[in-house]
Formats: structure tokens, sequence, C-alpha cells
């Protein structure tokens, strides 16, 4: 089993895209057995994917050819003994925008901390909260 993480900057941001993009790796995951975590705040994204070593790098392959986003980083690239993230083909969650509006910020940071609540792995679970608590 194995996990890449990564972050990036969106090239633009279309909701009905990313939903698009979600859909179809939801379908090409479940079939490659790979699962993972996309978090979005319309600038930015930070995802988690894993699984079998081969599938997730052509994976990752398509993600780091894939023009919508760039300044692809590699946060890590790791063997891990159990899946973080084993319900979800690929659980996104985005970030709404509204000025002056705390409790869209709240709902964001809230709903990954449920997302996270299980991963056993505390950087990959302090990544994930750092990126909800500092999307503003």
């Amino acid at each position: 089993m194995h996990q890449i993480c990564y972050m990036s900057r969106s090239t633009t941001f279309d909701e009905d895209m990313i939903r698009s993009i979600v859909e179809i790796a939801q379908v090409r995951n479940r079939a490659d057995d790979i699962t993972g975590l996309l978090l979005s705040d319309g600038a930015r994204f930070l995802q988690a994917i894993e699984g079998p070593e081969a599938p997730l790098r052509a994976c990752f392959a398509r993600i780091r050819r894939d023009a919508r986003h760039h300044d692809i980083v590699t946060v890590s690239d790791v063997g891990v003994d159990r899946r973080q993230f084993g319900e979800w083909s690929m659980r996104r969650r985005h970030r709404q925008w509204s000025i002056g509006n705390d409790d869209l910020q709240d709902d964001f940071r809230s709903a990954v901390m449920r997302d996270v609540a299980a991963v056993t792995d505390a950087p990959l679970k302090a990544m994930f909260i750092g990126f909800a608590a500092l999307s503003r």
C-alpha cells in the first residue's frame, strides 16, 4: 500500500469543472482501488491518495499533467501499513467563500475535522486540519 500527498494551485476555479473531475476520479479510483481526500479553497488544493503503488503512480502522473492546476508540490510519497481514507474512492471538501460569513469557514473546518477524525497519521491529519483552518 502506498500514499502520495500533494498541494497545488488552481489555474482557474470553476465549481462545475471540479465536480466533474471528482466524479470521473471516483469511478476510476474505484476501479484502481485508490482512495483519498481532496480539499480545495478556490485557489489551492490539498490531496492525499492511497492504494496499490503502480495504479497510484499512474493516477498521480495524470494529476501532474492536468493543466487545471500548477505549482504541484509533493508533500509525501510513502509506503503505508493501512489506508487512512479507506472509505472514499475520492472525498472532496470545498471551502465556500462569502465575505464576512465566518459560518461558512466554520462549516468547512468542522467537515474536515470529521473527515480526518479516524486518521491515525498525526502529521497527515494536522496538514488537513491546518489547510482548513488557514483557508480564509
